[in-house]
Parts: C-alpha cells; structure tokens; sequence
C-alpha cells in the first residue's frame, strides 16, 4: 500500500517535471490525477493515444469512467476539439459488434453523456441571454449594448423575438413601466418585427384607447410618424438655435491680449472626411538634447463667449452636439463651431496650448506639463487618408518627419496603455454611434487615427492631473465597472444558476462587464476603469461637449487668472458639481431622443418608399 502511494508521488513529480510516461503505467495506478496531468500536457495527442487502447480493448472500466468524469465538466469546446481529433477511432469501436457488446454499451453512454454537456451549453443561447436581460436583470443600458453587439440577434432568436414582444407589450399594459416601452423600442428600431405590426397592433388595440395604447400605437404602426418638433419638446431641447443667439454668434470676435504668438509652428490638424468643427491640432518640436516637446491645440471657447452669456446658456440647454440620422444640431451656432473657433487652416485662431516634454525613448515628463494661451495659424487640415499618405511616404511634405515621430510616440503610448486599447475597442463594438467624431473608430484603418486618439487622451489626463496636484476642482469624467459580486450574480440569472467554463464563460462575464459599465461626470477622484487612469476628463472638445467648455472656463479662472482664493474655490467645486448632475442627465436624455428621432426619419422614409410604388 504505502509502495503504491510512493510510486504515485514518484509518478506526478515525473509528470509535472515532463518526463515521459508510459500510458500503461499510468493506467496501473489507477489515478484519475495521474491521467489528468498527463493529458494536460498534451491534451489532443494523449487524448487520441487513450482512445487508442480503448480500442485495443485493455483497462476499458479504468479509461470510461476517467473520461466520463474528466470531460464532462470541462469546456464543450475542448470536448468538441477531443471528439473531431478523434472521431474516426471512436466511430470505428461504435461499430464493433459480436463479443464487444459491453464495450459498445460504454462508449455509447459516453457518447450520450457528452451529448447531454453539448446540450446543457448550447441552451444558452443568445435568446435566452437576451430574455434574461430583460427581464431578470432589468437594465435598458445594458439591453442596448447587447443589442448593439450582436447584429445578427434576431435572426439567431427568430420566433422567439416575436415572443419577447408580445410579453413586453403585456408588462407595460400591466403598470406603464416606461422600460418595457425602451426596450420595445430598442427592439423595433434594431429587428424586422414591425413587419408583423397589423398582428401586434390587433393585440394592441384590444387593451381600449388610454395613453399607454396610444404610445404603443406610435411603435407599431407604420403610417404614424412623429414631429420633430414634437420629438424635441418631449425631452426639453430646442436644438434650433434663436435668431437672437445666432445673430450675437456672428458678431462675436476672438479676444487676443496676453497670448503667446505661436503662428511660426507647422501646426496640423487630422480629421476624418466631412468634419467642419476642428477643434484639436498638434505640433512637435525636435529639441537639440534629443528631448521633444510636444504642442497639443484645443479651440478656445473663453475667449470667444462669454461665461454665462446668452450663447452659453443656451450651449448648456443643449449639452452637446447632436449627431442624428440625417443631420447634426450643432451645441453653439455653425458660424461659432465651424469658423471663428474652429482651427481652420491659414487664418489665425485661438488656442489653449497643453504643452509637456518628452525625452527620447517617448517617455513623458510630467512634470514639465503646463498650459498656455496662444494664437495659431494652422499649415493643413488634413484627412486620415492625407496623414496615412505622409507617414507612409507616398507623397513629400515638410512635416513627415514630424508626423513620423508622433506617429512612433503614439504607438508607444497606446501598446503601454492595454486597459485604454483593449476598452475603446470593446465599446467601438458594443456601443457604435453613427455621425460621432470618435478617433478610436478609426484606428484600426489609419495608423493618423492613432495619433489624434492619444493627443486627446493626453489633454483628457493631464488636465485634471494638474489640478488635483494643485488642489483645484475640475469636472472629471468616471467610469466604474461593475463588481465581481454583480457580474456573478448577473451570470446566475442569466444562466439560470447553469455553471459551465471555458471560453463561453470568459466571453459572457466580459459582455456582462462592458456592458454594466457606469460613466457619468463628477468633481470626485472615483478614476476611469476603462483608461486605467485615476485622473480623467472631457477637455479635448468644447465646441462639441458643454463639459469641456465648462472646464476651459474653469482653467481660465483658476490657472490662468490666478483666482485661488478659498471662496472661489468653494465657488467652482458648486458649479462644476452642479453642472455635472445636470449634465449627466441631459446626456441621457439626448441619447433617448436620438433614439426615437432616428427610428422616426427610417419610418418615414420607409413609407415614403411604400407611397412610390
């Protein structure tokens, strides 16, 4: 007894050390935990050597049962990569008749048994993850991100949408909860199941004639398209700005005491095709000790509007751009974001200068950082494609060295910051918005993309960095991810308390994690899980985002101006706090609204193309 425990020790240290075993040796002692580090080192070879003495008609009750209880709590996947490398083998042994009986008998109830595991996984299909969702988990944000992630849901789901639908319609009859209305809404504007509308609004019209039939009605039926107008006045926006607004827009003038003339610098700025809002260029300047330093431009709004002017206020009702179906509503009138504080190329414009050195293996210095008001004259605005062209070398230009380097400095940045890359890639799937400026979008087609989405991100950290080591309030943007104890109990409820691992798992826990993602604005030190960066911000575009205007405000007042006074510090932590509660709601208010507008202009047009036939 105590030699056969020895010789099993003897036998796992060999094992664990690589040495190779004979597979009937193993099979002697009998161990399952022998076999199992055996086939973890090479887990389709060994596999296929233990099928073979299967075959060969030898420790067949030793071989089942391992395999019986070894398999079926593994991934299905590895259980298919084992039965594909092996088929031929196990198909050969299920046709052996006469006198094999009992070993047929075996390996078909293995056969059955990884049957069933086969089933048991493949239950959780997107369907079933999707109902849920729904109506487990009850989260609108992250039923979109699903929807958003998996264009070809309702085809996978097929009947089964049509079933969610009905169910949907039926809770939101029961109390007028206005989630089952966004979800249905979600759905309509994301599935074909408007197609069976004369059957749902059969269903519809037996509940009577009360609002909540009403607003149905409004999904459903094909020939009601809703009023812009009447669209914008449901979420308190009027993105058509005053006569009074656009009149003062048009006579307003840049201010250019006190800036530093930096008109000399090859300054460029890289956008995709039909942007008009330019509101970032760079510049980088090789100095002779081999350091750089590095020039990011941000249109200055200060300078321009002023603070709680007309054009302000009514740039804060809005919150934001609003990129539509078919159109834009610009957050300040056109002639404001698109000429006098865009950085358009030739004329003269001003700039907040973020400016930090870099040495030569692209490294940051941080402390070096500081910000500057300037005057520029941009050389170029250029495309992703025009930038692409330069740093490859397909056309000469006098800045190609420089784009060559930053180029280099933005590669470095984004391979350091694997939690920023691995995020911004996960959300360009998960959450796609057409007609946004989004850098990160692009950079898996333009290497320029790259640049200009590290630029930003830097202006976005260094920002807020500065000020809390100065101890002054700045409006930062957190995004926190959901906790261990949440994803898990999501996954119970989707899974319906099903354990299984592997890949399957590890996918379904990040898709549970993106999406329970929360982003909202405050004056907090809370951090950015999806940058890795305890200090973040919007800066990088104020004619775009009313946070960033905000906080240019907030760097005039306080870093420029010096005004850092107890009072005035307690001034702007209300302020910003304030305006961070109000802006994280009309956020989510544009977002509902561009939702409903969108569904509505692919309505209309879808009638009118009914009419023309």
């Amino acid at each position: 007894m105590y030699l056969l425990r020895y010789l099993k020790m003897i036998l796992s240290s060999y094992l664990e050390k690589g040495a190779i075993m004979d597979i009937e040796t193993i099979l002697c002692m009998g161990e399952d935990e022998l076999i199992k580090k055996w086939l973890n080192r090479d887990f389709k070879g060994n596999m296929g050597e233990l099928f073979d003495f299967i075959y060969d008609g030898e420790y067949i009750d030793i071989i089942y049962d391992f395999i019986y209880n070894y398999l079926k709590d593994m991934d299905y996947g590895m259980i298919r990569i084992t039965l594909r490398h092996n088929k031929r083998i196990l198909y050969k042994i299920m046709d052996i008749e006469g006198d094999s009986d009992y070993r047929v008998e075996e390996l078909t109830k293995l056969k059955d048994t990884i049957s069933d595991i086969k089933v048991g996984m493949e239950r959780l299909d997107k369907g079933s993850i999707f109902r849920g969702i729904i109506f487990d988990i009850r989260d609108a944000k992250v039923v979109k991100r699903y929807i958003d992630s998996n264009k070809e849901l309702f085809m996978d789901i097929g009947d089964g949408t049509r079933e969610i639908v009905m169910e949907l319609i039926r809770e939101y009859m029961k109390g007028g909860d206005n989630y089952f209305y966004n979800i249905l809404d979600m759905i309509i504007q994301n599935s074909d199941i408007i197609d069976d509308s004369d059957y749902f609004l059969t269903l519809i019209n037996g509940y009577g004639n009360d609002e909540r039939v009403r607003r149905l009605r409004e999904l459903f039926d094909r020939d009601i398209v809703i009023r812009n107008e009447d669209i914008f006045n449901r979420y308190g926006i009027n993105p058509i700005h005053s006569a009074m607004v656009i009149s003062k827009g048009d006579s307003l003038k840049p201010d250019r005491l006190g800036r530093l003339d930096f008109t000399g610098q090859d300054v460029i700025t890289i956008d995709g095709d039909g942007s008009r809002c330019l509101d970032d260029g760079v510049y980088l300047r090789e100095n002779r000790n081999g350091t750089y330093t590095l020039f990011i431009f941000i249109a200055d709004v200060p300078s321009v509007i002023s603070y709680d002017s007309m054009v302000f206020n009514e740039a804060r009702m809005m919150g934001e751009t609003l990129y539509l179906a078919d159109r834009s509503y610009a957050m300040y009138p056109e002639k404001l974001s698109c000429d006098t504080g865009s950085l358009n190329r030739g004329v003269k414009r001003n700039a907040i200068a973020h400016i930090i050195y870099v040495d030569p293996n692209f490294d940051l210095i941080r402390k070096s950082y500081r910000m500057e008001r300037v005057v520029i004259r941009v050389r170029d605005n250029l495309l992703y494609e025009d930038a692409d062209r330069i740093i490859r070398g397909d056309v000469s230009s006098s800045y190609g060295k420089m784009l060559e380097k930053l180029m280099l400095m933005a590669y470095k940045w984004k391979k350091e910051n694997k939690v920023k890359s691995a995020y911004r890639a996960t959300c360009n799937m998960v959450s796609p918005r057409e007609n946004v400026k989004r850098d990160s979008m692009y950079s898996d087609i333009y290497v320029s993309a790259i640049i200009v989405e590290e630029i930003n991100t830097l202006v976005n950290h260094l920002t807020p960095y500065l000020f809390r080591k100065s101890n002054l309030p700045y409006l930062r943007r957190a995004l926190t991810f959901p906790s261990s104890n949440i994803i898990d109990e999501k996954m119970s409820i989707i899974t319906d308390g099903h354990i299984f691992n592997g890949s399957r798992e590890k996918n379904l826990r990040n898709a549970i994690k993106i999406m329970g993602t929360s982003a909202y604005y405050t004056t907090e030190l809370l951090g950015h899980s999806g940058t890795g960066m305890s200090d973040y911000s919007h800066s990088s575009a104020p004619y775009r985002r009313f946070s960033d205007t905000l906080n240019q405000y907030a760097i005039y007042d306080m870093y420029f101006e010096g005004n850092i006074s107890d009072r005035n510090i307690y001034r702007w932590e209300d302020i910003l706090r304030e305006n961070g509660k109000y802006l994280n709601e009309r956020v989510r208010l544009n977002s509902d609204l561009s939702e409903l507008y969108n569904r509505n202009y692919y309505r209309s047009r879808v009638r009118k193309r009914s009419d023309s036939l």
